[in-house]
């Protein structure tokens, strides 16, 4: 099930209790959710990062974006 990140920044975590940040991805980012948790979902983001999210930061989308199709960098 494809979503996107709603927020500027989100937070994803290593355990869907969050205490342990492992990696943030930007507002309007995809991902996959693969699990689903209480209020929480393990997702694989657009660059193969695995990570649990709040489900409430996240929205479905039912179709790729344009974002998505867009040739992207990620600097670090």
């Amino acid at each position: 099930m494809n979503t996107v990140f709603l927020n500027n920044i989100t937070d994803l975590f290593s355990k869907p209790d969050g205490t342990e940040r492992i990696d943030q991805a930007l507002c309007g980012m995809t991902a996959n959710i693969l699990e689903q948790q209480g209020g929480w979902v393990y997702v694989e983001t657009c660059y193969g990062y695995r990570g649990w999210v709040q489900k409430s930061r996240m929205r479905q989308v039912a179709r790729r974006t344009a974002w998505d199709l867009a040739p992207k960098m990620i600097l670090s």
